[in-house]
């Protein structure tokens, strides 16, 4: 199955001289604002340069004929803008700019009595520039609060969203579900096409800023009708900067539930250990920068299904790495490349609530790798373009039973007759029919910034999405193509009788009975 979505966008903004809105970028944030003498005249020609340590090189514009300008494409980060006019004093300012956000930096110029620079510091926060509803978090803020660090736990920090949805794990935005919203990650849809899900794209330690878009959020964010979780990780800089970082879980550390309790059930596992390793810095300084990042992650969990108390371990063994290249051109010209793998083997997988052990999946794989090619260049002083392409893949693979006799087929107990509902007798799915899930967009757009002195400023934006969802695979529900839906049999306490095998009973009731295929 292949879905195609083709969107193409015109975003108009119009401005008079103080106030601007501007489309925003997925993976970089804008800089504006407009230059004055002490007078309050507008002052044209004034060149205007931004220098940052997220920046390779720098970057300039030159204020249009209402003394406004704007600088795209920028990497989140602190940024030092100087204002230069020849027979004028510099000024310099700084300015946060946010991913996805629009930042702003003002300046008074004067005529220059002699050589000298003006520095203002502690400024107060700029008026809004963008009517985007939302919240940005900064890895600094993030790792400050006793959270979990994935991209949606980090979004839940956003007013207006909450994971208490009827799918478990789900972030919902404005009510919507997950599939009515947009995750991405460097630019990568990582949900699941189906369900919504989001895939586990990511590495803790590598993540450098979420934006939350709630409300008044840019047409080139498409495919949602809830809101945007866009996540960017870390690029290095031309600093080499690496972090190491491991944590611990054990099973024997969480008290037992009252079910485990009353069954003299006792949770005994091995200490679980994740390792995570970033590293990022020069190739070339102000030209190329590398970063990657590593997570080594293997678990054994002790569980024991609903019915009966047996007792089981799940072991997860989940490595993930990150490969990021960034590369300047020219100073008005980047392209940025970004692999992230996250392959994932499960033994003992647990689906559908198993009643018995017999119903759990022995194996199951999980391949899933995203990949990102990111171009933006500045054309002239008002031409701005960019290029993406992006890829998310996402496989089940040996996931389910095996064996093909309709006598292994699997059961499930609505709990008509005896009020437990589960499934039991045979794992669910097909271990011999893989299924594939993966997303493919392409994007490209460009930014016209027009400043007259009769019809005042516009910031144009025209571009042009095709998204493609592909789903390829049987959907197959158990190698024997059947599944029983079906009570078993219970004593009067509750507790299942077990057969000659040591497995449940089902029993067939007409009416009550169905067979599936």
């Amino acid at each position: 199955m292949r879905r195609i979505l083709l969107t193409c966008l015109v975003v108009v903004a119009g401005f008079a001289l103080a106030t601007a809105g501007f489309a925003q970028g997925v993976l970089t944030g804008n800089l504006t604002g407009s230059v004055t003498s002490n007078d309050g005249q507008p002052l044209p020609g004034v060149t205007v340069t931004a220098t940052s340590p997220a920046l390779i090189g720098d970057r300039t514009a030159v204020s249009g004929v209402n003394g406004d300008f704007v600088l795209r494409g920028l990497p989140p980060g602190q940024y030092t803008v100087k204002f230069t006019l020849e027979g004028m004093q510099a000024v310099e300012r700084t300015s946060t700019v946010l991913l996805g956000g629009t930042s702003r930096a003002d300046a008074v110029m004067e005529v220059a009595a002699a050589e000298e620079t003006i520095v203002v510091t502690g400024e107060a926060p700029s008026a809004l520039e963008t009517t985007t509803v939302g919240a940005n978090f900064k890895k600094e803020q993030i790792d400050a609060l006793p959270i979990t660090r994935t991209p949606t736990n980090i979004a839940e920090l956003s007013p207006g969203l909450t994971d208490n949805t009827p799918v478990a794990g789900q972030v919902a935005i404005n009510g919507g579900m997950a599939y009515d919203n947009a995750i991405l990650i460097n630019g990568v849809n990582m949900q699941d096409n189906v369900f919504g899900q989001t895939n586990n794209l990511f590495i803790e330690d590598a993540i450098e800023e979420t934006q939350v878009m709630t409300s008044g959020i840019s047409a080139e964010f498409g495919g949602f009708s809830g809101g945007v979780v866009n996540t960017i990780t870390k690029s290095g800089g031309n600093q080499f900067t690496g972090t190491f970082r491991v944590d611990f879980d054990q099973a024997e550390w969480r008290d037992e539930t009252p079910f485990e309790k009353s069954r003299g059930i006792t949770r005994e596992s091995d200490l679980n250990k994740t390792y995570t390793e970033t590293l990022g810095g020069p190739i070339l300084r102000d030209r190329i920068w590398f970063f990657l990042a590593a997570r080594q992650f293997t678990r054994d969990t002790a569980r024991t299904t609903a019915i009966g108390g047996q007792p089981f371990i799940t072991s997860q063994e989940n490595p993930r790495y990150e490969i990021k290249l960034t590369g300047a051109i020219t100073s008005n010209h980047t392209v940025q490349v970004s692999y992230i793998n996250n392959d994932r083997k499960d033994k003992n997988n647990v689906q559908l609530n198993p009643l018995e052990v017999a119903a759990v999946i022995p194996n199951g794989e999980f391949p899933n790798d995203g990949t990102s090619i990111n171009y933006s260049g500045v054309f002239t002083n008002s031409l701005y373009g960019e290029l993406r392409w992006s890829e998310k893949a996402f496989q089940f693979k040996g996931l389910g039973g095996t064996n093909p006799d309709i006598h292994e087929s699997p059961f499930y107990s609505y709990g008509l007759l005896n009020g437990l509902s589960g499934l039991y007798h045979a794992p669910y799915f097909d271990a011999t029919d893989p299924e594939n899930r993966d997303n493919e967009e392409w994007f490209g757009s460009l930014s016209y910034f027009l400043s007259t002195a009769k019809g005042g400023s516009h910031d144009m934006k025209f571009g042009i999405e095709r998204y493609i969802t592909t789903r390829t695979g049987g959907n197959s529900q158990s190698p024997s193509n059947y599944v029983f839906i079906t009570d078993f049999l219970a004593d009067a306490d509750g507790n299942p009788v077990l057969g000659p095998d040591g497995r449940f009973i089902p029993i067939f009731t007409p009416g009550l009975s169905v067979l599936q295929n």
